[in-house]
């Protein structure tokens, strides 16, 4: 396996989770998606269902489900890692604008998210 181009692996990041809330809900097309709770407490909404997850729980997203992550507690200290397969193309990019921003941009987002 080339995991430079099959697995792209990210940790939670900080500006999208220091206010309750979390990114809108979205699709990624062509990756399926693996959340792991290193520490706090957060819920997976996924296909009109909220799924409470805590450090130590891992969630399963399949390509082509409809799905966000929500921080329940404004300043959640909690740290999630998120795995993608395959990567996604220009995945660093789109990681990089939103921690930096704080906010989702379409024209920077991988084909099919």
């Amino acid at each position: 396996m080339d995991t430079q181009e099959d697995l792209f692996i990210q940790t939670s990041i900080p500006k999208i989770f220091e206010l309750a809330g979390g990114p809108p809900p979205h699709i990624h097309g062509n990756e399926d998606e693996i959340i792991y709770i290193v520490s706090g407490e957060f819920i997976v909404h996924i296909d009109d269902k909220d799924f409470p997850i805590k450090t130590g729980d891992t969630a399963f997203i399949p390509r082509g489900t409809l799905h966000t992550v929500i921080n329940p507690i404004e300043n959640n200290p909690g740290t999630l890692i998120t795995i993608f397969s395959p990567a996604p193309k220009k995945v660093e990019d789109f990681f990089h604008y939103i921690s930096t921003k704080g906010t989702v941009s379409s024209e920077i987002a991988p084909d099919g998210w």
